[in-house]
């Protein structure tokens, strides 16, 4: 659970910014979800999509198993993802709490200008639309990969979607939670940004950082020009028809 040095801020800066970035992406959300389906359907023309699939169910159990019985290393990939997704944005982390019974993580509000509350949103968010194992893991998978690669490749984006729907679970709930280094009480991260807000960002972003992670895991990093020229086709393409 995300924990901001600086506060939360409940501007009618940041709620105005809120609108404009859920309006951006529900306009966005017909290519990101047509650059995700190409991505995926061109996955099965890997020679090692077999022990990808098998990765992917292998994960889903080891998501499984590590909920159930090792949850304070699934609360650790939790709030290691909060502060990963600040670092490109120079925000530095300042505290991180892992116990059985939740976890926190705290980091500095970052210093570039203007954008200060989407990037405290996106790191609030970001364990829920963030396969963080996966975005490591991609580079090293791409067309050249060997099989344990893609095997593991599967392995991460299984244990990603089995972990986050138990946390969209836990923390989908607006009464207030104990704080891990139990100074008080803390709502949810869902209920930090708000539940509106968050229907519509986890599964636009969500759908923009798998196809970006599949993309390169077929074509490397220039992957990431087809990605982008399927999301422009498919947001022009819905639209300019939904407007005839």
């Amino acid at each position: 659970m995300a924990k901001l040095l600086a506060g939360h801020t409940g501007s009618n800066f940041h709620r105005l910014l809120r609108i404009l970035t859920a309006t951006a992406l529900v306009v966005a959300l017909p290519g990101l979800a047509l650059a995700f389906w190409r991505a995926l359907s061109a996955l099965p023309t890997r020679p090692a999509f077999a022990l990808t699939l098998a990765g992917f169910v292998v994960g889903i159990a080891f998501g499984r198993i590590v909920l159930r019985w090792l949850p304070t290393l699934s609360i650790a990939e939790h709030e290691f993802t909060h502060l990963l997704a600040g670092l490109p944005f120079l925000c530095l982390p300042t505290k991180f709490v892992v116990r059985r019974s939740g976890g926190l993580a705290s980091h500095r509000a970052t210093p570039l200008p203007y954008v200060g509350p989407l990037v405290e949103d996106f790191i609030t968010l970001a364990p829920y639309v963030c396969p963080t194992l996966s975005l490591i893991a991609a580079p090293f998978a791409g067309p050249a990969a060997g099989a344990p690669v893609m095997a593991l490749l599967g392995v991460t984006l299984g244990y990603h979607a089995s972990t986050t729907w138990a946390e969209m679970l836990v923390n989908w709930t607006g009464r207030r939670l104990e704080r891990a280094d139990r100074r008080g009480e803390i709502r949810s991260d869902i209920a930090q940004v708000g539940f509106g807000f968050s229907l519509v960002y986890i599964p636009a972003v969500s759908l923009a950082l798998h196809g970006i992670v599949l993309a390169v895991a077929l074509n490397g990093l220039v992957g990431l020009n087809a990605w982008a020229g399927f999301v422009a086709r498919g947001v022009s393409g819905f639209w300019l028809g939904a407007l005839k």
